[in-house]
C-alpha cells in the first residue's frame, strides 16, 4: 500500500474529534516507550511481588502480551490468570458495557 493510499484511507475514516483523540494518546507514547525499553527483560525484578495476583488478558491481544503473561505466570506462582475469549487489550477502555461488566465481575470475584 502506497503513502498516497494510507493517506486516503485516514482523510476519509478519521474524524476531526478522532484527530483530537489521537493526539491526546500520542503525546504519552514517548514516555511509555521509555520505561518499557527501560524494564525490557527485567521480569526477574517480579519475583518478590508477595500477594495474591490477577493477572487478565484477551484471547485477541497481541502475542507479545501473550508471552508476557506467561511469563509473570512462571515468576509469580500466585497469580491466577483470567483469558476473556475474544477480547483484546483495549477492550477495557474501549469495550461495550457487557464486556466491561465482566470485567468488572472478575476483578469481584477475585477480591472477594
Amino acid at each position: 500500500m502506497s503513502v498516497s493510499q494510507i493517506k486516503g484511507l485516514f482523510e476519509e475514516h478519521v474524524t476531526e474529534g478522532d484527530l483530537k483523540q489521537l493526539k491526546e494518546i500520542l503525546e504519552t507514547v514517548p514516555k511509555e516507550v521509555r520505561e518499557v525499553l527501560k524494564l525490557d527483560s527485567q521480569s526477574e525484578r517480579y519475583t518478590e511481588v508477595k500477594g495474591d495476583i490477577l493477572l487478565l488478558t484477551g484471547s485477541e491481544s497481541p502475542d507479545y502480551l501473550h508471552h508476557a503473561i506467561h511469563i509473570l505466570e512462571s515468576i509469580l506462582p500466585q497469580s491466577e490468570t483470567v483469558v476473556f475469549p475474544g477480547l483484546d487489550h483495549i477492550s477495557p477502555t474501549e469495550g461495550t458495557e457487557p464486556v466491561k461488566l465482566e470485567i468488572a465481575q472478575a476483578l469481584k470475584k477475585f477480591y472477594k
